[in-house]
Order: structure tokens, then C-alpha cells, then sequence
């Protein structure tokens, strides 16, 4: 029994981030990096999708698709996916990691090294905001 919950364990820790229980499997914006050449290693497709923005459409095996424009969509290997951090008033972002993972929020101030949140949806003078750190968050395509 024990055995068994250390895989499941691993299993989730080794799962890409977009990949973890919780988060919406469509609308996460992403950053294609690290795919270009280095040395030897010619990269994941000579690195032509270097630095280039889409939004996450699905999970597929060992990646994930990536809608780059209306009519490109690529199949992108996950370790060159990574999120998009807030880095605007406004914005809608959702929770990647720790005990908030899965909640949306909107950006109400970008600070440094984190950002101050408010839940989603929230109206009203009185609203607790929320403390989260940049690295925790992805920017979602409303």
C-alpha cells in the first residue's frame, strides 16, 4: 500500500505543471523556451518557436497543443512549455502551485517579486485581497 501511494506521489510530482489535477486543462497562456539549439543538439525544431506565445488547447502524451494563431497549432513536448506570469493591473491569472492551485484571480497590484489578488468574480469595497508569488501563477485567456 505504501509503495503504491509513493508512485502516485511521484507520478504527480513528475507530471508537467500544466498537467497537475485542479488546473483547466484549456486557456493557459504559455511561453514556448529553451527549444533552441545548443552545442550539438540541434533543438526542438531548430528552435523556430523560440520565444513565441500561445495559449494552452489540450494535453496530448508527453506535451501539450499550442495555439499559436488562428490557423497554427503545434504540438509542443512539455518541457519546453512555460507559463505566462502576470505582469499587468487587470489581468486574470490562476493559481499553479500551492494551496490556492486551480483558482482563478484578477490582478489588482504587481509587485516585484509577487502579486496582490483578488478572487475572480469578487465585487465590493471590502474584499480580502490575496499575497501570491509571480512563479506561482499563469496568466488565463479570459
Amino acid at each position: 500500500m505504501l509503495a503504491l501511494l509513493v508512485l502516485i506521489i511521484l507520478a504527480v510530482d513528475l507530471a508537467p505543471w500544466f498537467a497537475r489535477p485542479g488546473l483547466p486543462l484549456t486557456r493557459l497562456k504559455v511561453l514556448i523556451s529553451g527549444s533552441g539549439p545548443v552545442l550539438r543538439d540541434p533543438g526542438w525544431k531548430q528552435g523556430r518557436h523560440e520565444n513565441r506565445y500561445g495559449t494552452l488547447t489540450g494535453i496530448d502524451g508527453n506535451g501539450a497543443n499550442v495555439l499559436l494563431s488562428l490557423s497554427e497549432t503545434l504540438h509542443v513536448p512539455s518541457k519546453y512549455i512555460a507559463p505566462v506570469r502576470p505582469d499587468t493591473v487587470g489581468e486574470i491569472v490562476v493559481a499553479i502551485s500551492g494551496p490556492n492551485m486551480g483558482k482563478e484571480f484578477t490582478v489588482s497590484k504587481v509587485e516585484t517579486m509577487g502579486c496582490k489578488l483578488k478572487p475572480r468574480g469578487a465585487k465590493g469595497r471590502r474584499i480580502e485581497l490575496v499575497d501570491l508569488q509571480t512563479n506561482s501563477l499563469c496568466v488565463v485567456k479570459p
